[in-house]
């Protein structure tokens, strides 16, 4: 007995990679359409009234989106994700392999 898993053809790979991505594309535009609301409703709602700004269209709270995303950089940390921490030899939160986030056990004497 091989193994029992069909063999995948390179056609059928294709079309999921191509799936994968218009399902990407996809997602990157509902973000878009729902922060872009968000940002237009939050502003119209409070910046007007407090400072006397003028109201903002649904294209330029997606302008806003985008300069923020451009000035601040991503929006999490996602470059240290599972893969990173992995080739990089980091452990869960931070700590190396072995340590532990609650700080020193009780044998590590506590200096003061």
């Amino acid at each position: 007995m091989t193994c029992c898993r069909p063999s995948s053809s390179p056609r059928s790979r294709a079309g999921r990679i191509a799936g994968r991505i218009l399902l990407a594309i996809l997602a990157g535009l509902a973000l878009a359409v729902v922060f872009g609301a968000a940002v237009m409703w939050l502003w119209n709602a409070t910046l007007p009234g407090l400072f006397g700004f003028h109201a903002i269209r649904f294209g330029q709270a997606i302008a806003l989106v985008v300069l923020a995303r451009l000035l601040f950089g991503r929006f999490g940390c996602h470059h240290r994700g599972r893969h990173w921490r992995r080739w990089h030899g980091e452990g869960r939160w931070g700590c190396e392999p072995g340590e532990s986030q609650a700080g020193p056990g009780p044998e590590t004497p506590v200096s003061h």
